[in-house]
């Protein structure tokens, strides 16, 4: 004889995991403080970092496990929350920003010290920074373009020379700078260039894009051009302002 209430606990094991929000989380194992950045500006760094609204704590909304596992409490369960930006600690779990300035943290407690000495380093008043391009033709410096910035900004740098087809020669430059760590920067420029080469009657005319990491003090090559037997390279260099 089979018991009336059989079939309604076979839909219970066979229902796959269910997705509930937690309103209120369980616990919260770290805080962390922020004097000079803001979370949003953290956020493409450690993300995601949740923005619950003034009303209500809203956690991200977690999948329960599956029913009859030996998992038990939060440890179980797994975020739906899948990106995490490349510097943030493996076992974190939640960040969440509050109006004060404040990051709660959920994770276990090796990852939370490792985010808090990340963020204690990057917590710091904003650096200004100089880039400068050279653009080079042969072993002939050609012109050069610098501007200063504060990381995090965008930044641009100009610079032309004026005269006949053989001199004139222009440079554009956009630089977005976005800190890495204690002294490492990603750099993502575009570049618009005009210069005449060796050859009378040929220019070089090109727009590039590049996304490069830097320390500061640090020269790399942007681009280099094969043209008309002649080489062409533009060189950016990161320095801290005098």
């Amino acid at each position: 004889m089979m018991l009336p209430y059989l079939p309604a606990v076979l839909v219970l094991l066979l229902q796959p995991p269910q997705v509930v929000e937690q309103v209120c989380p369980p616990s919260i194992q770290g805080k962390i403080s922020l004097c000079f950045r803001t979370a949003r500006e953290l956020d493409s760094i450690i993300g995601p970092i949740l923005f619950p609204s003034r009303k209500e704590m809203v956690w991200p909304r977690r999948i329960a496990p599956a029913f009859g596992t030996e998992q038990s409490g939060m440890s179980g369960w797994r975020s739906e929350w899948a990106h995490h930006a490349p510097m943030r600690p493996p076992g974190i779990d939640n960040i969440v920003a509050l109006e004060n300035g404040t990051l709660l943290l959920q994770g276990n407690s090796a990852d939370i010290d490792e985010l808090t000495a990340l963020v204690r380093a990057l917590d710091v008043p904003i650096p200004s920074v100089e880039c400068r391009l050279e653009v080079v033709r042969g072993k002939q410096k050609l012109l050069s373009a610098s501007a200063l910035g504060k990381v995090g900004t965008v930044v641009k740098a100009n610079n032309a020379l004026t005269g006949p087809a053989t001199v004139a020669a222009r440079v554009e430059a956009t630089f977005k700078i976005l800190p890495l760590g204690v002294g490492r920067y990603e750099i993502e420029s575009q570049v618009k260039v005009s210069v005449p080469l060796a050859k009378r009657g040929m220019r070089l005319e090109k727009t590039f894009q590049s996304t490069r990491e830097f320390t500061l003090g640090q020269t790399l090559t942007l681009d280099q051009v094969e043209i008309g037997g002649e080489t062409v390279q533009l060189f950016l260099t990161l320095n801290r302002p005098r």
